[in-house]
């Protein structure tokens, strides 16, 4: 019986103590508060990462298509001047003929500033003289150092002085290589139309 009293007591006395207070909450760090408060800017953001991903998924396959469409299109010029190439060579007699010789030579020699100037020498030559065939061949012969030399842009504009005079003369040669240019640009888009326009000149 006591003991019965005993736990009794103890039972009561225990009941009595007020509960323990609950543990404080940790307040949550600078880096969450952030976080919690910017969440949109990090929502935004996955949204353009998804974005991005599938943009360069189709800008991939545009280039693909691209590579394949010039691929195809230099096949095609391969076979229309083949059996052609002995008849290609510029005419050296008019009066351009000399300067257009000198800038031959420094071509060959990789001298690739002297040449351009040369060829442009050349141009100027032919021009003053009407020569129509010395002023492509001074063109043509510029564009073609300057792109070895790696100004492309500089080619393409020298290149694109002439296409008037060029189409008048049916040569097809000065789209071809504006198509060349813009191959080595990476601008694929536009060296697919050159090819064409080189393509449909007989």
């Amino acid at each position: 019986m006591p003991r019965t009293v005993d736990r009794a007591r103890l039972v009561a006395q225990v009941s009595a103590k007020a509960a323990p207070a609950p543990p404080a909450e940790t307040p949550p760090s600078a880096f969450v508060l952030w976080c919690s408060g910017n969440w949109g800017y990090f929502a935004a953001l996955q949204t353009v990462a998804l974005i991005g991903a599938s943009y360069n998924g189709r800008l991939a396959r545009k280039r693909r298509l691209e590579i394949a469409d010039i691929n195809d299109k230099l096949r095609a010029m391969m076979a229309k001047y083949e059996g052609k190439l002995g008849s290609m060579d510029d005419d050296d007699s008019g009066p351009a003929s000399d300067a257009l010789a000198a800038a031959k030579a420094a071509l060959v020699a990789g001298d690739f500033d002297a040449a351009a100037g040369k060829f442009s020498e050349a141009k100027a030559i032919a021009q003053k003289h009407g020569d129509a065939s010395g002023t492509l061949s001074g063109a043509k012969g510029t564009a073609t150092a300057l792109m070895r030399a790696g100004q492309l842009r500089a080619a393409v504009a020298e290149l694109e002085s002439v296409v008037d005079l060029a189409v008048s003369e049916g040569d097809s040669s000065v789209y071809g290589m504006l198509g060349d240019a813009h191959t080595d640009l990476a601008e694929l888009g536009k060296a697919g139309a050159y090819y064409d326009k080189c393509l449909a000149m007989d």
